[in-house]
């Protein structure tokens, strides 16, 4: 039997291997900025905003990473005044839409602009469960009123 195809087969199987840890390693890591942008969002970013909650003094997030390109929210996101000052239309028009409410400059660095981003991408983000139908609040029916009350003594 010739080495070569063993060799080759190995080859293959070991980069197949390292391919498959590699990805791991990467969703490992998107994760963790997920996480690490959830805090900052949290932090900086949710008194203006919501994902899914509907507009505050800013825009609702989401989405946000679908109808924008990463280039432009990276430096939104990082330099809001110096867009909105440039002239950038798609800040002029949220300008406008947002009662000239300016974004303030959050001083976030490069890792944290990511992070934010991340979580922003992430699936579910921000997305919040309903209450438990136990404790949602209903006003008694009338029959449940009278079923409640105690006999009088």
């Amino acid at each position: 039997m010739k080495p070569f195809p063993f060799i080759l087969v190995l080859l293959l199987i070991g980069g197949l291997v390292a391919g498959l840890a590699f990805q791991q390693a990467e969703a490992g890591s998107m994760a963790q900025a997920s996480q690490e942008g959830e805090v900052i969002f949290q932090q900086k970013c949710a008194s203006c905003h919501t994902i899914g909650g509907g507009a505050l003094v800013g825009p609702d997030l989401e989405g946000v990473t679908a109808r924008r390109e990463l280039p432009w929210l990276q430096e939104f996101v990082a330099n809001p005044g110096s867009v909105i000052d440039s002239g950038d239309p798609v800040a002029a028009q949220l300008l406008a839409e947002y009662n000239n409410v300016r974004m303030p400059d959050m001083g976030l660095t490069d890792a944290q602009v990511s992070a934010v981003l991340a979580y922003l991408e992430a699936p579910g983000a921000g997305a919040q469960a309903p209450p438990p139908a136990c404790l949602l609040y209903t006003s008694p029916s009338p029959r449940d009123r009278t079923r409640s009350r105690m006999p009088s003594s």
